[in-house]
């Protein structure tokens, strides 16, 4: 608890403090992966203002909320309460009892915050278990597409074709922007039909 407290008073100093290298390094390693030291840096000088409003808007003693990931797409909600962990919701305690009016303004709030926990929460347990088993599926696709990449140097392309399958059929397509790609679709190919000469 006095953990966690200490590293959001430690991000909230350096932003106060103008000190970009301390913040950075309470970044975890995705964070990292995702934003360069230097695209950090250069974000930091653009919104410098924004930021310090945020950080002066993090009350020292703000409320904590942790959510555990179930592999079955359920999860534990935490929070704290007078300086310790408490369970909020976890699978088998519902908050309130959900109306089908209730579950429609909770999709539309999931959805609105993009919270896919709470999206996969709201769903029958089959549904829930059939848009998992299609995310393993997709997860597959990636893994393999990232196989395909990993020890590529090319990087005079802007776009990028990376088949999902050996069928060579599916494909993600990379998009570069600026100095960072993203992910710009997917495409599936259809095969051409040749007419038979009589």
């Amino acid at each position: 608890m006095d953990s966690l407290q200490n590293t959001i008073d430690a991000y909230r100093k350096a932003v106060i403090e103008d000190n970009p290298k301390a913040a950075y390094a309470l970044l975890d390693k995705d964070a990292q992966t995702l934003t360069s030291w230097n695209e950090f840096l250069e974000n930091w000088k653009k919104n410098r203002k924004e930021m310090l409003e945020q950080a002066n808007s993090i009350n020292k003693t703000a409320e904590i909320r942790l959510k555990v990931e179930n592999p079955d797409g359920s999860t534990v909600e935490m929070v704290t309460e007078k300086g310790k962990w408490k369970v909020e919701s976890a699978p088998g305690i519902e908050k309130n009892s959900l109306t089908p009016a209730t579950v429609l303004e909770n999709m539309a709030s999931a959805l609105e915050k993009m919270d896919f926990n709470l999206f996969l929460n709201l769903l029958a347990p089959e549904y829930r278990k059939a848009i998992i088993d299609a995310i393993a599926a997709k997860l597959k696709q990636i893994n393999y597409a990232h196989n395909q990449v990993k020890d590529s140097k090319d990087n005079t392309q802007d776009t990028m074709n990376i088949p999902l399958d050996q069928s060579n059929k599916t494909f993600i397509i990379l998009k570069k922007y600026g100095k960072s790609w993203k992910i710009y679709g997917f495409k599936t190919e259809t095969p051409t039909l040749r007419r038979r000469r009589r």
